[in-house]
């Protein structure tokens, strides 16, 4: 487990605040940091997220991912991942 600086918890570890089921009835685990991983590690094609665009597109994807089965996760964070590049080469103008 890695140490965080802060947690609107209080807990100052990696721990998962929220559990969702897949369409296809796989449970899904979101992580205090934004990711997202399965009960036996990241979904077929996802990997842990690694900067701020691939943290996003998990939160935007927990939103909707109980319409989602197991196998299609990794397309769906990366439509999320393209929209928020998108969205972000827009504020920068």
């Amino acid at each position: 487990m890695r140490a965080h600086q802060s947690c609107s918890c209080g807990v100052a570890v990696d721990h998962v605040v929220a559990r969702r089921r897949t369409a296809d009835g796989e449970t899904l685990q979101l992580w205090h940091s934004g990711d997202v991983s399965g009960r036996f590690g990241y979904p077929p094609g996802l990997k842990r997220a690694q900067g701020r665009v691939a943290l996003e597109a998990r939160r935007r994807a927990w939103i909707v991912v109980e319409l989602y089965d197991w196998a299609e996760l990794a397309a769906l964070v990366a439509s999320h991942e393209a929209e928020v590049r998108v969205e972000q080469a827009r504020v920068a103008g």
